[in-house]
């Protein structure tokens, strides 16, 4: 629809109108509103694609020095590389990168054995930056080599619009409904979460999508709950984790929860090995963590069982302002109070972080010839490595421990 054949709804034209017509109208446009909202964000070519890597950052990413990945290109068993190069230099694809791992044996080591790492990311407040911490922590997670299973339990479907999908024969994804999406294990109509998974266009990331379908999980799970009570309506809450740890071939799974205190989101907490709450240093924020807390702690003390799986939980700090006040004061406040709970990288406010959740290609899949652009994308990226490296810290922490026990 052209949005010029709207200039006729004017302040007048819609002072009694009803809200049926205004919900008709909302809804009638808005498929192409959303094109052409994404129209403004997405690459030249309208489709993500992946940055290319020179030599130095190639072989940190590898974990070999420079002369080494240069001598070890005469080796016929060495993979063989695409001749991409600018100013005369070498550049690197992702893919290409794993291929080099495998061939120097330098692939990281898998935090859980036997079966994927589950980390949660959850929060009943919007605005958190949760959907964006799931988001660019797969990417962080995809580039150091690990395989990423990630899984929208958002009906507004956020994440799983971040990324190009194609089906298992290549084939782009542009429609979804409820039975292709993660609502059918919610629900506990599917017991079998591999065909709803989905390609990027990351060479080691997948999604499990979501759609405003799933909100009929929420609602089948919530009956379910009325009628049998939490004991008889066992395993309602175990149908997430027990579905995904079926499934192989991941080292991690990302769960990003809905903004709400849904059965959705006590699937996740039950779900996970590690949870994050992604919270902003604000007054309001923090106060919805809190109480966002306090709630899944009476939960969980009502689910049998839900103790048996060893957990941990941490606080991070988003959007954390430097040059502000009231940030910093509250931040300090945080960790008075809850101390080492609070992770101690945080994450930063920043416009290439906003790109990358607006739908253009963020910090970690950004190729830009914008030299300030591209700084701006290093700087971003190395603050982002400070967040993600501390929470794979703590994770292999935790299996140490799981280990001992």
């Amino acid at each position: 629809m052209d949005p010029q054949s709207n200039s006729e709804l004017t302040h007048e034209a819609i002072r009694d109108m009803a809200a049926e017509e205004a919900l008709a109208i909302l809804a009638n446009y808005g498929e192409a509103f959303i094109g052409s909202l994404r129209a403004v964000h997405s690459p030249p070519v309208g489709q993500k694609s992946l940055r290319l890597y020179r030599l130095a950052e190639t072989a940190a990413l590898v974990g070999r020095s420079e002369s080494w990945l240069r001598a070890q290109e005469a080796d016929p068993q060495f993979p063989k590389l695409a001749n991409r190069t600018a100013s005369g230099r070498r550049m690197y694809a992702l893919a290409e990168i794993n291929a080099i791992r495998a061939y120097a044996g330098t692939q990281p080591k898998s935090p859980a054995r036997g079966e994927p790492y589950i980390l949660g990311m959850v929060n009943f407040k919007g605005g958190s930056s949760k959907t964006t911490v799931t988001y660019l922590a797969s990417h962080f997670l995809a580039t150091r080599g690990y395989r990423v299973l990630v899984v929208d339990l958002d009906p507004q479907g956020s994440l799983t619009s971040s990324f190009e999908l194609f089906d298992q024969a290549g084939e782009p994804v542009r429609t979804l409904d409820w039975e292709n999406t993660i609502g059918p294990v919610l629900a506990g109509e599917a017991k079998d979460a591999e065909p709803l998974i989905l390609r990027t266009h990351w060479p080691t990331i997948d999604v499990i999508p979501a759609s405003v379908d799933v909100y009929e999980a929420d609602l089948i799970m919530a009956v379910e709950t009325v009628r049998n009570g939490n004991q008889k309506a066992f395993p309602f809450w175990r149908r997430l984790g027990d579905t995904l740890r079926k499934i192989n071939g991941y080292d991690f799974i990302l769960l990003d929860s809905a903004p709400a205190l849904n059965l959705a989101a006590v699937n996740a907490v039950a779900a996970a090995d590690g949870l994050i709450i992604p919270v902003p240093p604000r007054n309001l924020d923090l106060e919805a963590a809190v109480k966002f807390a306090t709630v899944v702690a009476g939960w969980t003390q009502q689910l049998p069982g839900f103790h048996l799986r060893r957990r941990w939980l941490r606080l991070l700090l988003t959007q954390l302002q430097r040059s502000s006040t009231s940030d910093q004061t509250h931040a300090l406040l945080a960790r008075r109070y809850f101390g080492a709970l609070v992770l101690d990288a945080a994450f930063p406010m920043s416009e290439a972080v906003r790109r990358g959740s607006a739908g253009a290609p963020s910090c970690y899949e950004g190729s830009t010839t914008d030299r300030n652009q591209a700084e701006a994308n290093r700087r971003v990226r190395e603050s982002l490595d400070e967040v993600f490296a501390e929470i794979l810290s703590i994770i292999f922490k935790h299996q140490e421990g799981k280990a001992n026990d």
